[in-house]
Formats: C-alpha cells, structure tokens, sequence
C-alpha cells in the first residue's frame, strides 16, 4: 500500500521527462536525463526531505518515513546500465552505512571491495 505514494510522490516531483520506477522490493530508481551530479543530489535531497515530512499512519499510529539515496552520475560512475546501477547501489550502501536517511554521490562512496579470490 505505501508503495504507490512513494512512487507518485517521485513522479510528482519529477520533470516532465524525469522517470521514476520501483526497482526492487525497497529500492526505487529515479532517472534525470541530462543532470549533473549537483542537481541529482538536490533533486534527491528534495525527495528525501519531502519523504520525510509525510504523514504516514498504520492502524492509528505515525510511523516515521526516512530514505536514503545513492546518487550515479552517467558517464563518469558508469557507461553501461549495470555499471551505473552499481555505483548507484554502493552509493546507497554507504548512506545507508553512515546513518540512513540521507543521500550519497557515488564519486565520494568508498571504492567497492574487490572480489573475492576463487583460488
């Protein structure tokens, strides 16, 4: 049910060719074609506050509404989708790492772990 106000509420605030998607059970993905990394991180400081100011009640009680972001930036943390969502993700690691509830470029995120050696 909170699913569809947070997904109105995105395409909401979002310019006319901005798309918002869910993209996992928790996770939404917000594309801003055109945007550098400045106005990404305001448009998803303004989501956040806005997320956070909402009035969310179940069963009588309020129930707090936080979100944390992890902000890519095509090309520079990403040419490809994968590789962009990645950087995303590590991004939204780290914010959720350092308190949740706030939002996180994916050019000041720690670097990923390397992988595991299978030998």
């Amino acid at each position: 049910m909170a699913i569809r106000p947070l997904t109105g509420g995105c395409r909401a605030s979002a310019c006319s060719n901005d798309q918002a998607a869910r993209y996992g059970g928790e996770e939404f993905v917000v594309i801003l074609p055109g945007s550098d990394e400045e106005r990404s991180m305001g448009a998803a400081e303004r989501l956040r506050s806005a997320l956070q100011k909402q009035r969310f009640v179940f069963e009588g009680a309020r129930i707090p509404l936080t979100a944390s972001f992890g902000v890519a930036i095509w090309p520079a943390d990403g040419k490809e989708p994968e590789a962009l969502l990645s950087s995303s993700d590590r991004a939204l690691y780290a914010a959720k790492q350092t308190g949740r509830n706030r939002v996180v470029a994916a050019s000041s995120a720690p670097p990923a772990a390397p992988a595991p050696d299978p030998r």
